[in-house]
């Protein structure tokens, strides 16, 4: 009875594994075998001094708390029980399929651990197949929606699945062969109906969500944009303004040196070297939409001080939408922190390494960054709070690279590596 009743905990736990990290990729901490060893423990210990204990009730709870206990990202942890319902309502319908097709009764089964085991095992292969193709198309991350139509998933799928079980009861009696046939055609269809018109809600509002982020993150890059050359503008001017007067300054201080007033030519020169800087942008990253970016969080954080060193190679591989959701993101959050410390400094050191693109982005904070399952978000308490860093960090993975975040004394370090196929096998400083 034991080893049946981890077999069946082990099937359907690894059902609901399969669809929420694998299908729907809910990140799982790595720490998963440990918490399913504890509750197989868990199950075993009540198995012995329980035997007569309702196992379906026991499976949800130690399934659906296990992968949540170890889910590693709060916002999508709400998914895994409606994601189990739906897994539920497979095997229910994978059941009245053999109910009719084998001539079983509800009764024979529930009797039988192991054939119980082999039905939900369909369930199992078929989610398996599910990832396989998936995987097999390099699929990307699926895009959730918000927490606020959680409820209306998990009634949705709690009625239908209500509706489901309570039918299938129903045919524990002995009907009629065509009132079985009747009941079964009925509620296969209304399963898979209800399961369709449920993925296509999901995905859209799912899709609605992106798009509304997408929407948001290209704002921000029509407004850098528009900063950026409202800047050039004006240096332009400043430019023209001081090619018209450099002739009359070269005459002054040509005055100046022939009387021998060496101490006003210094000053004089000290202000046209003043003037001349302020002609040039403080700060060229070598890429036009990192530098609108940069030049327009410096105007916005005027008292943020921020040292770029080395330069982007052009043309980039990533996409003007990816470049401003990684580098908006990250470096608005290092002037974010910085302008709320006596030390209003960023550094960022940027490097090429053989085939990659190396950034390293530092700040000094005030308060202690906030940390979710060992990943660094952000401190904002606004709806969107979190999103900054996640979608950075998302776009960096989407295209193969790499994310790391840590803190040394009172500086946040943050540290990317991104594959440049343009990218010469240089190092740059």
């Amino acid at each position: 009875m034991i080893i049946l009743n981890v077999l069946l905990f082990t099937v359907e736990f690894l059902k609901t594994y399969i669809a929420s990290a694998g299908i729907f990729k809910i990140k799982q901490k790595r720490k998963v075998f440990f918490f399913y060893l504890a509750a197989v423990l868990l199950l075993t210990t009540l198995t012995v001094f329980r035997e007569n204990m309702n196992r379906s009730v026991l499976f949800v709870i130690l399934t659906v708390f296990t992968l949540c206990l170890n889910a590693a990202e709060y916002r999508k942890i709400w998914m895994i029980p409606v994601i189990y319902i739906v897994v539920s309502m497979l095997d229910i319908l994978n059941s009245l399929v053999f109910i009719r097709c084998l001539g079983l009764t509800m009764e024979q089964i529930q009797g039988n651990i192991l054939l119980y085991t082999v039905i939900n095992s369909v369930t199992l292969i078929g989610l398996l197949v599910i990832y396989g193709v998936l995987r097999k198309k390099n699929r990307e991350e699926i895009h959730l929606p918000t927490p606020a139509y959680a409820s209306l998933y998990i009634l949705g799928g709690g009625a239908s699945l209500i509706y489901l079980t309570c039918a299938q009861l129903s045919m524990m009696n002995e009907y009629k062969a065509i009132y079985h046939n009747l009941w079964l055609g009925g509620l296969i269809c209304s399963g898979i109906i209800f399961l369709i018109i449920g993925g296509l809600l999901f995905h859209k509002t799912g899709e609605n969500e992106y798009l509304k982020r997408e929407q948001d993150m290209n704002r921000k890059i029509l407004d850098a944009q528009a900063n950026y050359y409202t800047l050039l503008l004006e240096k332009n001017k400043e430019i023209r303004a001081f090619r018209h007067d450099i002739k009359n300054h070269l005459y002054c201080m040509t005055i100046l040196g022939k009387q021998g007033q060496y101490g006003e030519l210094q000053e004089y020169l000290e202000k046209i070297s003043h003037s001349l800087e302020r002609t040039g942008f403080d700060i060229n990253t070598g890429n036009e939409m990192v530098s609108a970016i940069l030049n327009d969080l410096s105007c916005k954080y005027k008292e943020v001080h921020c040292e770029w060193h080395g330069k982007l190679q052009s043309p980039f591989t990533l996409s003007n939408y990816d470049i401003c959701t990684i580098f908006y993101n990250l470096l608005c959050n290092a002037f974010e922190a910085a302008e709320k410390t006596k030390q209003k400094e960023i550094t960022v050191q940027v490097k090429y390494l053989n085939d990659a693109l190396y950034v390293v982005i530092q700040n000094y904070f005030e308060q202690n960054p906030v940390k979710e399952k060992g990943v660094f978000i952000s401190s904002k308490t606004e709806g969107d709070h979190g999103f900054g860093i996640e979608n950075a960090k998302m776009s960096i993975e989407q295209n193969g690279g790499v994310y790391e975040a840590r803190v040394e004394g009172n500086r946040f370090i943050t540290e990317i590596i991104i594959p440049e196929m343009n990218c010469e096998t240089t190092v740059l400083g």
